[in-house]
């Protein structure tokens, strides 16, 4: 039998009760800025799961990190160094079954959003988990190989936590 977006939520929940990993509801706070999100959570600053009203048979898991000012600078577009990389994320993120949204502002890189789905049919607590892990490796590694190809090392206080904002799949 089918689940319900509301009995997959209760299941994410479940699988982590016994965890250390934080969850916090922001269901409200996505709602008031777009209604088409049925539920949203956040695991551990982190990481949103959102079921939305058009796929309710579907689980977005999105990963987001945006750069500080000192980090963006060094990340334009325009340098074909910078390009370079880019392609080779995005070649490597799909590799994985994943999609990523770069997030710029003019040539800039300000951040990006790792993302991948997580089907009602696929929904177990293996799955899960094997989902959740990936998502932080590829997001990490993508993070790792932009700040190489600045040669500098970076400051975790240069990386924000963009998963205050509210994503739709």
């Amino acid at each position: 039998m089918a689940k319900t977006s509301s009995q997959m939520k209760n299941m994410i929940e479940d699988y982590l009760k016994p965890t250390p990993i934080k969850i916090e509801d922001k269901t409200v706070e996505a709602q008031k800025q777009n209604k088409d999100i049925e539920w949203q959570l956040l695991l551990n600053d982190g990481i949103n799961l959102i079921s939305t009203k058009n796929r309710p048979d579907r689980i977005t898991m999105i990963c987001a990190l945006g750069f500080q000012e000192k980090l963006i600078e060094k990340l334009d577009t325009k340098n074909p160094q910078i390009n370079n990389i880019v392609n080779q994320i995005n070649g490597f993120v799909v590799s994985k079954d994943m999609a990523i949204k770069w997030m710029k502002k003019e040539d800039k890189i300000t951040g990006f959003q790792v993302s991948e789905f997580i089907d009602e049919s696929e929904l177990s607590r293996p799955f899960f988990y094997r989902k959740f892990e990936n998502i932080q490796r590829v997001a990490n590694y993508s993070q790792r190989q932009l700040v190489r190809v600045t040669s500098t090392a970076i400051d975790t206080k240069d990386i924000q936590d963009a998963s205050e904002n509210p994503l739709a799949g």
